[in-house]
């Protein structure tokens, strides 16, 4: 049986595609791991530097995605994935409102390979495992996930299949590298 790969989501190196700025203080740890939203207060961010893509860059750091993504990420992911969309507002340069969705994972699984794993160094040169350089996945804890975002990672990867569908859709915004899989 053939393995699924994954790759990590990226910006666009298109710079034509804008960023999404929070025009009031907003703490971007909202969407850390940890916690379930039952309420959610949408963020309203200002586009600017560009155009509307469908995989937003922001400054909080979230992965905001148009309803077009989120549509193709729904339809992909599987029963194991725990997700959540947070709705959010995004107010283009002639003033017209569009909802994106931050892709917020609440519970992020273990699936890294901690033997390797790349992590950072403290001043005193040991290992800080808070700071994950370059992750390695091991194949054995991935199950049957579609959506990953390691524990203690800032960088989601998608399995194949989602991958494919938002090439086919030709979704803007964003490009992928492979993932390191670690098969185990």
């Amino acid at each position: 049986m053939k393995q699924l790969l994954f790759y990590d989501v990226f910006r666009s190196s298109d710079m034509s595609f804008g960023v999404g700025y929070t025009p009031r203080d907003i703490d971007a740890t909202l969407v850390w791991e940890g916690k379930h939203y039952d309420k959610w207060i949408p963020v309203t961010f200002e586009l600017r530097d560009g155009i509307l893509s469908d995989y937003l860059v922001n400054d909080l750091g979230w992965e905001l995605c148009s309803n077009l993504l989120k549509s193709i990420i729904d339809q992909h992911t599987s029963p194991q994935d725990d997700y959540e969309w947070l709705e959010n507002i995004i107010v283009d340069q002639n003033g017209i409102r569009h909802t994106y969705y931050a892709l917020h994972i609440p519970d992020p699984p273990d699936v890294l390979d901690e033997e390797w794993t790349d992590y950072g160094r403290n001043a005193d040169g040991t290992i800080d495992k808070s700071c994950i350089v370059a992750p390695m996945l091991q194949r054995s804890k991935l199950g049957d996930r579609r959506l990953i975002r390691p524990r203690g990672c800032n960088t989601t990867s998608f399995a194949e299949p989602i991958v494919k569908a938002i090439r086919k859709a030709k979704c803007t915004g964003m490009k992928f590298k492979k993932t390191t899989v670690r098969e185990t």
